[in-house]
């Protein structure tokens, strides 16, 4: 049962209780006692209001409160919540996992951001505008979160299947076949990047048709919530690379900074690898993979070695076309990944290098 208002009337210690229930409204006529209580008579006893503590009658004309029942003083008392955190967390994800397998398109997730920023409006106080600020950050922090994990997810997913379709590893479960490696494929932070352009885009463009300034992004991003990485592509591949090599000291665990910006096109891969019975016909699928992907004519760096603890496996060095070593690259490019001498680790593993 919910009161919906309380309203003076007649004699100054008399009042009128609207009380709205399932559907039905209906009145009561209560007094006011000398203790301060509400009561009423029925059948000739006295009927105190329960848990009455006191009555405030609203300052309008006559005392009223204008609504009809008590949902209306709720939302004429406190604006409501633009977007619902809890829907957004389980939809944006959906929305960019159906992007990154493929069965959307960027102009529907374009779209789906503008119906779900539809309740922008001009804002009509000061309240009104921290309201719907406050929201658009929201929006922006929850598909920033879904954008950055599925673009993650698709560099870990794509890892595996060059390890099992190559013979670097046998198929097992998911997590088992990408333990223990690291994998860096730039084609996902760009497609990330761009997607995140596009948020930034739609948001500004609606806080100009508001009236709003433009939110602080880079302020949003260092401040995230959300403690799994943030919601930045290398803040959630670090985390990723700390999930995947849990068992290794965090100064063993290749990672980068947020502000890393790789080459257009670049791979970083280093895995613990099952007995390799023939090498060439591992690194040659490798090889042909990572061509095709690149759409390159060159390998000229392109590095592969498959190593046993800091001794190189010489029989098995990947030799290409310009003889680089795996150290060459890292340094003639500057790469934020760490080179494999400093580790004494004594299993086997591959590690490679191409940028175009």
């Amino acid at each position: 049962m919910a009161i919906s208002s309380i309203q003076r009337e007649g004699p100054a210690d008399t009042f009128t209780l609207a009380i709205y229930e399932k559907g039905k409204k209906e009145t009561f006529c209560y007094e006011k006692s000398e203790d301060g209580s509400l009561y009423r008579d029925v059948n000739g006893c006295r009927e105190a209001l329960y848990r009455y503590n006191g009555c405030k009658v609203a300052d309008l004309p006559d005392g009223a409160l204008p609504c009809e029942n008590y949902n209306d003083i709720v939302r004429r008392s406190k604006p409501l919540n633009t977007v619902y955190e809890q829907q957004l967390f389980y939809e944006t994800a959906e929305v960019m996992r159906d992007y990154y397998t493929g069965k959307t398109a960027n102009e529907d997730v374009e779209q789906y951001v503008t119906d779900l920023c539809s309740f922008a409006r001009v804002p009509f106080d000061d309240a009104d505008c921290s309201r719907i600020r406050k929201s658009l950050e929201t929006v922006y922090s929850y598909l920033s979160r879904a954008n950055t994990r599925c673009a993650v997810d698709s560099n870990q997913k794509e890892a595996e299947r060059l390890y099992i379709e190559s013979g670097l590893r046998q198929e097992r479960d998911y997590y088992t076949n990408i333990k223990g490696s690291v994998y860096y494929n730039s084609e996902y932070y760009y497609r990330c990047e761009e997607m995140q352009d596009s948020f930034r885009t739609i948001i500004d463009k609606i806080a100009d048709q508001c009236g709003l300034p433009h939110l602080d992004y880079p302020v949003i991003e260092s401040n995230s919530l959300f403690p799994d990485g943030g919601i930045t592509y290398n803040g959630v591949w670090n985390q990723a690379m700390l999930n995947t090599n849990h068992y290794l000291r965090k100064d063993q665990i290749l990672a980068v900074n947020d502000d890393f910006i790789p080459q257009r096109d670049f791979i970083y891969c280093e895995a613990q690898t099952d007995t390799v019975s023939d090498s060439e016909a591992v690194y040659s699928r490798i090889r042909e993979r990572i061509l095709q992907s690149f759409h390159a004519e060159s390998e000229a760096n392109l590095v592969m070695e498959l190593r046993q603890g800091l001794q190189s496996v010489t029989s098995d060095i990947y030799k290409n076309a310009g003889h680089k070593r795996f150290a060459d690259l890292l340094r003639d490019y500057d790469l934020p990944f760490c080179s494999m001498e400093g580790k004494t680790d004594t299993s086997r593993f591959f590690r490679m290098i191409y940028i175009k």
